[in-house]
């Protein structure tokens, strides 16, 4: 019971409002398409990691057992806050895979580079993010840029499948 409760509330809090925004988007017609054919995909994936730790009782740092399925994640935007916060807390996650990170700044690839010792992680700029988005290894990306390139960012990374 707890497990599909939490999958409607996170629902509810993530889904729609992003269904909403996206919808004024400039690809709305796109996103709806997308969304709609992904939707039960997307229940099964936000279920998964959110509720992990309840029916495992898993910390952490615990091992991932070999039947939980681990996920390839690609990441827009190494700045201040995403280096900080948002890419360590990917980084905690077992079951993430962090297969990339795209930032056009050096300084910030750098400063990423260096706070979470992330030195065999590849780092890409966006003249790469066609050929990113286009790996069918990826299962998911991350947008961590500023406000006003996330539209263009989530409908290209919706419209092949991430």
């Amino acid at each position: 019971m707890r497990v599909d409760n939490m999958a409607h509330i996170g629902k509810k809090i993530v889904h729609l409002p992003v269904r909403n925004f996206l919808a004024r988007a400039r690809c709305g017609n796109i996103i709806r398409n997308v969304l709609d054919k992904e939707a039960s995909q997307c229940r099964i994936f936000q279920r998964t990691l959110c509720t992990s730790s309840v029916k495992n009782n898993s910390t952490p740092g615990s091992q991932v057992s070999s039947k939980q399925r681990q996920y390839n994640v690609g990441v827009f935007g190494a700045g201040r806050i995403a280096s900080s916060v948002h890419i360590k807390n990917i980084l905690q996650k077992r079951r993430l895979n962090l297969k990339w990170i795209l930032d056009d700044s050096p300084a910030a690839v750098s400063s990423c580079k260096d706070l979470l010792h992330l030195h065999d992680t590849p780092f890409y700029n966006s003249d790469d993010r066609e050929t990113l988005l286009n790996d069918e290894s990826l299962d998911a990306v991350f947008v961590f840029t500023p406000t006003e390139t996330h539209a263009d960012y989530i409908c290209e990374s919706l419209s092949r499948g991430r």
